[in-house]
């Protein structure tokens, strides 16, 4: 089964988790663009759409609960490379989770700092639950897909091109009252 949410910016997140940016031939963001004044005086300010809504069946603490919360998380990501806006992420994310917490930051510091994500979001090809288990806990594998991304980390700073990516990620999710959390995230193979 094929998700595509066709939401800008996940790629970015496959690269964090593996590393693989393309340094190489940074592109020089246009600079012929209306100061910050006359942009804020020239159009009105775009308000941030909400996040997904999490999926009733995500709550569930079964196999399909995990892999439904597994590809609702997808789309929270897509969400937050879209927007910046990282509040759903990090409320459905614990605080061990370290790839989820860079993930946090350095979207966070880009729309901060003026940068930003834009591309095709993460879509996932395929998932599977390893181990499944009837407690707490789930491991959710998901084989995704992201196409180039562009990745501005800050108005001072060179566009930067990240390639095209594919990959297995796996989602350590622990059930908590009504849902689930990521309490890692990793890539795994090629």
């Amino acid at each position: 089964m094929r998700l595509q949410r066709g939401i800008v910016g996940a790629g970015l997140v496959l690269a964090l988790l593996t590393g693989c940016t393309d340094d190489s031939e940074p592109q020089a963001a246009p600079s012929s663009g209306p100061t910050e004044s006359e942009s804020a005086s020239a159009s009105p300010t775009p308000t941030t759409p909400p996040p997904p809504t999490m999926p009733p069946r995500a709550a569930k603490h079964t196999d399909r609960g995990a892999i439904a919360f597994a590809l609702h998380f997808v789309e929270v990501l897509n969400y937050t490379a879209t927007t910046g806006d990282a509040s759903e992420l990090r409320r459905i994310s614990t605080p061990d989770c370290e790839s989820c917490l860079n993930i946090i930051s350095v979207t966070e510091s880009a729309y901060a700092n003026g940068g930003y994500i834009r591309g095709s979001g993460w879509s996932v090809d395929s998932y599977s639950v390893l181990a499944p288990d009837e407690g707490p806990q789930r491991i959710v594998s998901l084989k995704v897909d992201t196409a180039a991304q562009r990745y501005r980390p800050s108005t001072k700073e060179p566009e930067k091109l990240i390639k095209r990516g594919r990959g297995r990620v796996t989602l350590h999710l622990k059930s908590t009252g009504g849902s689930w959390v990521v309490t890692r995230m990793e890539r795994v193979g090629t």
